[in-house]
């Protein structure tokens, strides 16, 4: 007979074993098996648990387990892939502090939360990951309710800790400023709550003066000069003439697209065919414009006129935040833009406003020099941006394909990953899992995540709430872990 709890088997790929049936033994457990003939220590995952077969050479009643192999720690408690499979017979046991020290060393410095092994929390073992990675892009995927905004403001609140680089937040709900009171009566803090970094924090905000007075914020203000043409494809659907519009207008400032617009009838501009002379403010916009079809004029001046009555609480003719935003974001900060009550079109305006003046000022920044000063850009509902079919999306599929090269990284956040295009999805070099509740959602994921996740299936279907499967660069394997809870760590932050 096989003993329990000592290796039956075992390849490059799986590892199998016997377990009593009444052994607290769980999807997800991180195992070691001493192998003491060659004196290395292998790491694996539970991947499967059943009831062995009437015909094993177990003991009856006998419970069967397979591992997915992690690797292994020699003698100088080097960790190294799994390129090898432990002796047959040698012990299995649970992972002690003590074995995880190698693990410990190699996290990072942004702390998220600890590390989970099965239904258990290896409390010693802070999941910390790494600033350098997280900026060559990464995602959150999650159902709504499993815990993603815990996650953010938990992230938020490390980076404002340690100041790795600078992380742009944008809050369409208003959650993440002042925080929420449930009906129930229970309080969920915001960044404002962690006080002892207030001054790592800057908060550009669209509510009244008195708020953001009362609460050290600042004002939110976009000008007409950051506005392009082309933005009017992130928020309304265009057909072919009247993108020929929009890029028509490319070469010209915001502030004259939208007093053309805003002030001249597109209904009497001078035929192309016509020597009717143009008595307004813009011939340049108008000899441009004078050959494309009219009803395509009519709808860009519907869009215009309907954005800027849209952005009403934050467009203004001259003001703009946007460069002391960028300034900010170099100081490494955390920089919120507060816009509860916005409409989508208007939060995707700002977010490409901003985007494109970061990416702007970063290969300016690179012409003139080394510069180590890196920018973390957060997207909520990424797919509506990074889509195979997303219209208008350019400066986000350029901060994808080009932004690591100049400092700047995407935290692409969802619940779909299955509609994000997958040349993108791949060019993640972290990501976060946190429950799926689409079965296709959680194959894409586990198929495109940096290392191998097919077999944690299982686990990932069966994540609760603030778990999470972390697959990154600098971590070795997949690290299960429990995102802290935010109130609690900043009470701790707090404190230090």
């Amino acid at each position: 007979m096989i003993p329990h709890f000592t290796l039956a088997s075992g390849s490059l790929v799986s590892y199998l074993f016997y377990v009593p049936p009444g052994s607290p033994i769980y999807a997800g457990d991180v195992i070691v098996v001493d192998d003491n003939v060659r004196n290395l220590r292998f790491f694996a995952k539970v991947t499967e648990i059943e009831s062995a077969k009437e015909s094993a050479p177990v003991p009856p009643c006998t419970i069967k387990i397979t591992a997915y192999p992690l690797g292994f720690v020699d003698e100088k408690t080097i960790f190294h892939p799994p390129r090898t499979t432990p002796t047959t017979g040698s012990a299995i046991r649970y992972p002690t502090t003590d074995d995880l020290t190698f693990l410990t060393r190699i996290m990072g410095e942004i702390e998220i939360g600890k590390m989970r092994s099965g239904m258990g929390l290896l409390e010693e073992v802070p999941i910390s990951l790494h600033a350098r990675i997280l900026t060559q892009h990464m995602g959150i995927f999650a159902t709504t309710g499993m815990g993603k905004s815990n996650f953010m403001k938990v992230l938020a609140a490390s980076v404002m800790r340690d100041q790795p680089f600078g992380l742009l937040l944008i809050d369409s709900h208003g959650e993440y400023v002042t925080g929420l009171r449930e009906a129930d009566g229970t309080v969920h803090y915001g960044l404002l709550h962690y006080k002892k970094k207030r001054e790592n924090l800057s908060v550009f905000s669209v509510r009244s003066d008195d708020i953001i007075a009362r609460n050290r914020l600042e004002k939110l203000s976009l000008s007409y000069h950051n506005f392009l043409a082309t933005d009017l494809e992130l928020m309304y659907p265009l057909n072919h003439a009247q993108q020929e519009v929009t890029f028509s207008l490319l070469p010209y400032p915001g502030e004259d697209i939208i007093d053309f617009f805003m002030n001249e009838d597109v209904e009497s501009l001078p035929s192309s065919m016509k020597t009717t002379a143009y008595l307004g403010n813009h011939p340049a916009i108008v000899h441009r414009l004078r050959s494309l079809k009219p009803d395509a004029l009519r709808v860009i001046q519907r869009h215009i006129e309907d954005l800027i009555k849209r952005c009403q609480l934050f467009m203004t003719e001259e003001t703009s935040s946007v460069q002391a935003i960028v300034q900010k974001l170099f100081q490494k900060k955390v920089v919120l833009i507060d816009i509860p009550q916005i409409s989508e079109q208007g939060e995707l305006f700002i977010v490409a406003v901003i985007t494109r003046a970061i990416m702007d000022a970063c290969k300016k920044r690179a012409i003139e020099g080394p510069d180590t000063r890196q920018v973390l850009i957060a997207i909520e509902e990424a797919q509506r941006v990074l889509g195979e079919n997303s219209v208008g999306a350019q400066i986000f599929r350029e901060l994808i394909m080009e932004g690591r090269k100049f400092g700047v990284g995407v935290c692409a956040i969802t619940q779909q990953p299955k509609n994000i295009d997958r040349h993108l999805l791949a060019q993640m070099n972290t990501s976060v899992i946190m429950g799926l509740s689409d079965q296709y959602d959680r194959q894409i994921m586990a198929t495109s995540a940096k290392q191998d996740l097919t077999k944690m299936m299982i686990e990932i279907q069966t994540l609760g709430q603030g778990e999470a499967i972390i697959s990154t660069l600098g971590i070795p394997f997949p690290v299960s872990a429990k995102i802290h809870h935010y109130e609690s760590y900043i009470d701790k932050l707090n404190q230090e």
